[in-house]
C-alpha cells in the first residue's frame, strides 16, 4: 500500500512538470504514444488469444477516437462502446450485443449470460457516471471499468480490446498519458486480472500505475 502512495505522488509531480513544460497531454497521447499502446495491445490480443489477428492501426484508430472526446463522466452512454466497437473490421453490424454465451477469462471468470447483458450496461454507465465514482483516482477508475466490462463482456468479438481502449478515456479525460506496457508484463497483467476478479485490484492498480509512469519518464526522459 506504501508502495502506492508513493508511486500516485510520482504520476502527479510528473502531470505537473509535463504541464511545467508547456505540453499537453492529449498531443502527447496523439504523437507519442498511440502507436507504442496500439502495437501493445494488438500483441496482448494476440497473445490472449482475445481477438488475435487485429492490426494495430486499427487499435489506433479507435484509440485516437477516445483521445478526440470532450464529454464529461454524466454524458457517457453505451453509444460510447458502440462507436468504439464500429471502428472494427469485422465487428457485429449495428448495435448487437452478444446473445450467446461469453468464453471464460483465463479460465477464471464466466461473463454474464446474454440476458442481462443490456441491463448491466445500463447500471454500469449509471455507476460510472456518478458522483462517488468521479471520486476515485482516475487510474483506479480506468482499471475497475475495465474490470466491469470484462465481467459483462458486451459484445460477442472484440469485448476484450473495446474494454480496454475505452477504460483509457479515464486517464485522458483528466490529461494524463495513456499507459505504456512492455511485453515481459502480459503474465504480470494475467496474474493480476486473476487476482482482481477474486477482488483484490491492489496488483493490478501497481501494474497500471506502473506503465503510466513508464509513459511519462518516456517523455520526459526520466529513469524508466
Amino acid at each position: 500500500m506504501n508502495n502506492l502512495v508513493a508511486e500516485f505522488a510520482a504520476l502527479k509531480r510528473c502531470q505537473r512538470r509535463l504541464k511545467a513544460l508547456g505540453q499537453a497531454a492529449a498531443q502527447v497521447n496523439r504523437t507519442l504514444l498511440a502507436e507504442p499502446v496500439g502495437s501493445f495491445e494488438a500483441l496482448r490480443c494476440s497473445r490472449f488469444s482475445w481477438d488475435p489477428g487485429l492490426d494495430s492501426k486499427t487499435i489506433e484508430k479507435a484509440l485516437h477516437c477516445v483521445l478526440d472526446w470532450s464529454k464529461e463522466l454524466a454524458e457517457l452512454s453505451p453509444d460510447d462502446l458502440y462507436e468504439l466497437h464500429s471502428l472494427i473490421p469485422r465487428s457485429d453490424p449495428g448495435r448487437g450485443l452478444r446473445q450467446k454465451k461469453g468464453s471464460e477469462l483465463f479460465g477464471k471468470l464466466s461473463p454474464l449470460s446474454p440476458e442481462f447483458v443490456e441491463k448491466a450496461l445500463s447500471r454500469f454507465f449509471v455507476w460510472v457516471s456518478s458522483d462517488s465514482y468521479a471520486e476515485i483516482h482516475p487510474v483506479k477508475q480506468s482499471i475497475l471499468c475495465q474490470l466491469r466490462l470484462l465481467e459483462i463482456m458486451p459484445f460477442s468479438r472484440y469485448s476484450h480490446l473495446v474494454s480496454v481502449i475505452f477504460s483509457h478515456y479515464f486517464l485522458t479525460r483528466t490529461d494524463h498519458l495513456l499507459p505504456t506496457y512492455e511485453e515481459h508484463e502480459l503474465v504480470l497483467y494475467e496474474e493480476a486480472l486473476v487476482e482482481a476478479l477474486d477482488f483484490s485490484t491492489d496488483s493490478l492498480v501497481e501494474l497500471h500505475l506502473g506503465a503510466c509512469l513508464r509513459s511519462y519518464a518516456r517523455v520526459l526522459g526520466l529513469p524508466a
